[in-house]
């Protein structure tokens, strides 16, 4: 059952990665492109920047996700590992536990802002016609991704300890 749930995982975290890949390749070609009309025509497409913003924070949020589920975020383990190596194990499980319920609560608490959202119009996005709504999606997908992340690390703990 495990190995399905990691496979599972792993297809996300690709999936996640290949989103990121992309809209990170979509914001350097538009930002190029109105750097370039901006000096060449005199011309600056308003929405360029607003949509290079937006993808900015969905690649910092989905890349956090990411990098929490690979261990990649910068830590200070000096302390740490001056523990034992129980006591390291107990404060690791601690941690995803808590990341675990931040999801959980950012994920339950942030459905109210999106339908607030809906009603509020981003004016720099106005011909793609997007809503502050579908914006703030962001914030339940990266609440959904660290708890099944999380998930898969307190699995992977458990099944490390019946070995």
């Amino acid at each position: 059952m495990f190995l399905y749930y990691y496979k599972f995982i792993e297809i996300i975290k690709k999936l996640c990665f290949y989103i990121v890949s992309i809209l990170l390749i979509l914001m350097t070609l538009l930002l190029f492109v109105a750097v370039l009309s901006r000096y060449l025509f005199s011309y600056s497409f308003i929405w360029i920047d607003a949509f290079s913003r937006y993808s900015m924070i969905y690649i910092a949020f989905i890349g956090g996700a990411i990098a929490l589920y690979e261990g990649s975020h910068i830590g200070v383990d000096y302390f740490l590992n001056l523990l034992s190596c129980n006591i390291r194990k107990i404060i690791k499980k601690i941690h995803f536990l808590l990341i675990f319920f931040v999801g959980i609560v950012m994920y339950t608490s942030t459905i109210g802002l999106i339908t607030k959202g809906y009603n509020t119009a981003v004016p720099a996005l106005l011909p793609l016609v997007i809503s502050r709504g579908h914006i703030y999606h962001i914030f339940p997908i990266t609440a959904f991704l660290y708890i099944l992340f999380t998930l898969g690390l307190l699995l992977h703990e458990k099944k490390e300890k019946k070995k």
